[in-house]
């Protein structure tokens, strides 16, 4: 190991980690495979395992209301992917590991997520017959598709109007069901877990108007509420969560429906405690974890 990447004992004398994960196959979906945010459930089991050596692990919650957050971490998980149910949930349960899944309500209605037909698109190499369909899109074509489909610019509602039109005129099916949930009956009181509001269908919030924001965020906020038995989050996690993909309505929106606080995704660590709007901040990063990048080397590139 370089004697100049700090060991993990030291990343945690220093931040705190918001751990951020999206699906969890052994072998992801042929269909979903290049795009998607993977990580098999033997790697989340070594990571895990190395990090609880080094950090304690707490709820989001407590996490973003902790006025020192070095040595701490969480566990988060967006996007709803049948996989985390089935594959990841087990191993944090063994692991005695609080967990918090952010849910999109459009696919409690048996809603299809719409970046996964992007990545459908992506995987069946047919990207420029969408842009010949739609110009929806747009934007420098030297950025690929994927980047210019979420860019802050472009509503995300008239993306996902012109990928189902799109599709259904191509009869375009995924295989097999559908991969993240699609009814209420995956959620159940487990322990350990709270859901969270990852808005009703995942659009960038910052490409929408006022009252599109409010109706995304709190459609699911009252579709969580209405479900028995279960705890929920008062984080509420911001749809790819970058600087561009939320504004000032975004904050003034989640503030008033009575959340806490937001998740954003980018690529940091937690330092010292900060607000946004009176909103306490999550920091979290994706560990993209492979046969040559272990969790010391990704949190070295960020320290």
């Amino acid at each position: 190991m370089n004697s100049d990447i700090p060991d993990l004992f030291t990343v945690a004398g220093r931040y705190g980690l918001g751990l951020l994960f999206h699906a969890c196959y052994p072998n992801p979906p042929r269909l979903l495979a290049r795009g998607l945010h993977n990580i098999t459930p033997a790697q989340l089991e070594d990571t895990l395992v190395r990090l609880k050596k080094y950090f304690q692990f707490v709820s989001i919650d407590e996490f973003a209301a902790s006025e020192c957050c070095r040595g701490l971490a969480c566990v988060s998980f967006d996007d709803g992917y049948k996989s985390v149910f089935e594959q990841a949930l087990p191993v944090l349960r063994a692991l005695d590991i609080p967990a918090t899944v952010f849910i999109n309500s459009t696919m409690l209605d048996g809603g299809v997520f719409w970046r996964d037909r992007v990545r459908v698109l992506q995987n069946l190499g047919l990207v420029e017959d969408f842009e010949a369909f739609s110009a929806v899109v747009g934007g420098d074509p030297g950025c690929s598709f994927y980047r210019r489909s979420k860019h802050s610019v472009v509503n995300s509602a008239a993306v996902d109007m012109a990928l189902q039109q799109f599709f259904a005129g191509r009869d375009i099916v995924h295989e097999g069901p559908a991969a993240v949930i699609d009814d209420v009956s995956w959620i159940q009181p487990i322990p350990g877990v709270t859901y969270g509001n990852h808005s009703h269908s995942h659009y960038v919030l910052s490409s929408l108007s006022k009252e599109e924001q409010y109706q995304e965020i709190d459609r699911c906020r009252a579709r969580l509420r209405g479900l028995s038995g279960i705890t929920c989050s008062e984080i509420f996690s911001i749809p790819f969560g970058e600087t561009n993909d939320f504004n000032s309505t975004t904050l003034e929106i989640i503030a008033e429906l009575g959340y806490r606080g937001i998740a954003l995704s980018r690529h940091q660590l937690q330092g010292r405690p900060q607000q946004m709007a009176g909103l306490q901040v999550v920091e979290r990063f994706m560990p993209r974890i492979d046969s040559t990048t272990s969790i010391q080397a990704t949190l070295a590139s960020m320290v």
